[in-house]
């Protein structure tokens, strides 16, 4: 087994990323295709790799965990203005 070549035991089809692609399509990929890390690739060069604990440590700083205080999620029609009416019901009157 020490002998063994990565190349008899890598995978032949390389999932990747592009630097700008948003970090969820990134975890989704590594989701479905049951992967721990992406090489990240621009101009057909390697510039990184995202892993699990890089998508999990943004998902965190994303929910502001480590800042502690209140967190609001909302569900919205998917319409102009429907923003601007939900943040409404929040102004403060004077």
């Amino acid at each position: 087994m020490a002998k063994l070549p990565v190349k008899d035991v890598m995978a032949k089809e390389v999932r990747f990323v592009s630097p700008d692609e948003p970090i969820d399509d990134a975890a989704q990929l590594m989701r479905e295709y049951r992967i721990g890390g992406l090489p990240v690739v621009k101009d057909n060069k390697v510039v990184g790799i995202i892993t699990e604990t890089d998508i999990f440590a943004a998902f965190l700083e994303m929910f502001g965990v480590s800042r502690g205080g209140l967190r609001l999620t909302l569900e919205l029609p998917d319409k102009p203005g429907a923003l601007v009416e939900a943040a409404e019901v929040f102004r403060i009157i004077e």
